[in-house]
């Protein structure tokens, strides 16, 4: 794991690790994990053993993860990734390469934004911005941005605030309310930005008629360092209306999934020792929130 404490996690039918390797050789990134599926467990998660379960990788050093899970989810728009690319043939060569076999939502071209932006769906259908920078300031290479629609249309500014408050040292650096006339419910803004435990957070509403919302197709995950961090987001997210669900993940009161995870229950998992991995992976699979000691217990065979 690296030291970034929030990433994406998107959900896959089989094709985790090729997304990964897409996204790295696109990018020049890095695949930094694979783990597979071990005999444990088959009769809950439904996986093959020995398939890939998650990969991990980094593209312009922000790491993204993917899982091998069946075909039940699948990422939406409901979570993309808004990358910023400060140069202009970069950002041809990309939007090239992630729209080739995808779907595009907004033509790469010219708006009041940017001189140079599109939004896509890849071929894996995970969600993609891509633009010039952003204003003046820093660019973050990458950063996940929520669409709050349906039900939750005009409350992304509400969900950015309670992010804020849930994560120490973060903050809500912008947010840019809908134009009189736009037809969007009244508070709600096109564009939101906050830094969520050191990593950048975009959230924007819109109430038109979309065929996604938020589901575990797209999460975040929150890399948690010991038993007293994953106590304190499992109850912190679920405030004023969530719900727990199994194997760490979790729905806040937006209906949008979090995975509470920890770093050491992730090693156990990718263990060289297979049947202490094994262990570990069916003593999670019973779990609501992650347990450390239990899972680290299993893996010692006690």
């Amino acid at each position: 794991m690296t030291g970034q404490k929030i990433a994406p996690f998107f959900w896959h039918d089989g094709t985790a690790e090729e997304a990964a390797r897409f996204h790295t050789e696109l990018f020049g990134g890095t695949i930094t994990a694979i783990s597979h599926y071990p005999d444990a467990g088959c009769d809950v998660h439904g996986q093959p053993a020995g398939q890939v379960m998650v990969a991990s990788y980094e593209i312009l050093g922000y790491q993204l993860h993917g899982i091998n899970a069946g075909p039940i989810f699948r990422p939406t728009p409901a979570l993309s990734l808004v990358v910023q690319i400060e140069d202009r043939s970069e950002v041809e060569r990309i939007w090239a390469g992630l729209s080739d076999g995808g779907s595009v939502m907004m033509p790469l071209d010219r708006y009041d934004w940017s001189g140079r932006y599109g939004w896509c769906n890849d071929r894996f259908g995970i969600s993609w911005q891509i633009t010039l920078p952003l204003g003046a300031e820093t660019p973050r290479p990458v950063t996940p941005m929520m669409m709050f629609t349906g039900k939750v249309a005009g409350r992304a500014k509400e969900a950015l605030n309670f992010y804020a408050q849930a994560f120490p040292g973060s903050t809500v650096e912008f947010t840019n309310d809908y134009p009189e006339g736009s037809n969007e419910p009244a508070g709600s803004i096109n564009h939101g930005r906050s830094r969520i435990a050191g990593t950048g957070l975009m959230a924007m509403d819109s109430a038109m008629d979309h065929k996604f919302g938020f589901d575990e197709g797209g999460s975040l995950t929150i890399a948690c360092d010991d038993q007293g961090e994953i106590n304190y987001y499992w109850d912190k997210l679920v405030e004023g209306g969530g719900e727990h669900g199994p194997c760490g993940w979790l729905k806040d009161r937006f209906g949008f999934s979090w995975q509470v995870v920890s770093t050491e229950v992730i090693e156990l998992l990718s263990s060289q020792d297979q049947d202490a991995a094994a262990r570990a992976m069916q003593a999670m699979m019973a779990m609501g929130k992650i347990d450390i000691k239990t899972a680290r217990d299993a893996a010692k065979g006690e």
